[in-house]
């Protein structure tokens, strides 16, 4: 019988580095397949660009019913953070129902982070897509009323949005539970990864039945900027909003993968045209990369290696202190009870 783990993410606890340089190296052997490109080029699309019709979930189940055929007791590994939610959606039931139906009970491996980093570094990440707006704005944050206001996914100026109050990792890790029983769910958190790498490892490798050595020095995979260089980029946003044309993550890639993908003409004429599709994204991903060399982002990051201590350590929102003393008071109560769940002391910034 072929045993399933999937890692879910969390965006922004660990994944890239996990993927780069733990599950590649250690993961992936004899008995356990790694992020298979077959299954990935068809779940991709899936999980995060809404390809869900019932061509592209049929696919995705009959590639693991021809590979749990051919490949008796192995391992099938899969690793990606879109798995979890639709960016920055926090749809998190939606993303497991699509799990379960293509590969039935599975083990997961989900890593948490506390909501005021955790949605601080999403933010962050956001701007490398050209999202340029306050973390106010992201979060709906109404300083008049000291509350987060639902928003669309993309705002009125087509720029990602988030809601805080969906950031609720009791009622994920219940989702979760339900679906798969807690036998089946292994929950890390960010802060112990940082604080202990090797301990959390061992524990991965447990689970995985792989051997993860220890690792002497972790290399920070996704460098972000300092808060210096985000109140500058608002500057560059308010300009670009001006002359409307602020564009991010909805314009330069969510409406062009779609595209891609084949989104209205279904799966198999994406898979008909899948080597011009490859073709198609990987000049993309030179050209995008290429034009990454010469960003702001870039250029800001640059800025930071000879920025002083007060430019980098500049508030970052002229209403963070507000913002996340409302994130701490709204998840405090269902943090303690998933500590309380999982049997284990809690994590200072958590509570």
């Amino acid at each position: 019988m072929n045993k399933v783990t999937i890692h879910i993410g969390l965006h922004k606890t660990a994944s890239s580095y996990l993927q780069q340089a733990i599950f590649s190296r250690y993961c992936n052997t004899s008995l356990i397949e790694y992020n298979p490109s077959e299954i990935l080029h068809i779940l991709i699309p899936i999980m995060e660009f809404e390809c869900t019709q019932s061509d592209w979930i049929n696919r995705a189940k009959k590639w693991f019913k021809d590979w749990s055929n051919t490949n008796s007791g192995r391992r099938l590994f899969l690793s990606s953070e879109s798995f979890s939610q639709l960016l920055y959606v926090q749809n998190y039931s939606e993303q497991v129902q699509i799990l379960e139906n293509i590969f039935g009970k599975v083990e997961i491996i989900l890593f948490l982070r506390n909501q005021q980093d955790w949605l601080l570094s999403v933010y962050k990440e956001t701007l490398k897509s050209g999202d340029y707006q306050s973390y106010s704005d992201f979060l709906g944050f109404s300083r008049e009323k000291n509350k987060f206001i639902s928003q669309a996914r993309f705002n009125q100026n087509s720029l990602l949005t988030i809601n805080p109050n969906k950031a609720n990792w009791l009622y994920l890790s219940e989702i979760l539970r339900n679906s798969f029983g807690d036998e089946n769910v292994h929950i890390f958190f960010f802060e112990n990864f940082k604080l202990d790498m090797n301990k959390e490892l061992e524990k991965l490798g447990q689970i995985l039945d792989c051997n993860i050595p220890n690792i002497k020095r972790k290399k920070i995979i996704n460098v972000g900027i300092s808060n210096g260089s985000i109140n500058l980029l608002m500057y560059l946003g308010n300009l670009k909003s001006f002359f409307k044309v602020n564009k991010g993550y909805l314009h330069k890639k969510y409406k062009f993968q779609k595209k891609i993908y084949g989104y209205n003409e279904g799966i198999d004429f994406y898979l008909a045209n899948r080597n011009k599709t490859f073709n198609s994204n990987k000049i993309y991903r030179e050209i995008i990369r290429f034009l990454n060399m010469f960003s702001v982002y870039k250029f800001l990051r640059f800025i930071d290696r000879f920025a002083t201590e007060k430019f980098i350590n500049k508030a970052i929102d002229k209403n963070i202190d507000a913002i996340n003393s409302l994130i701490k008071e709204s998840h405090k109560k269902d943090n303690i009870a998933l500590f309380n769940k999982l049997k284990v002391k809690p994590i200072k910034k958590y509570t």
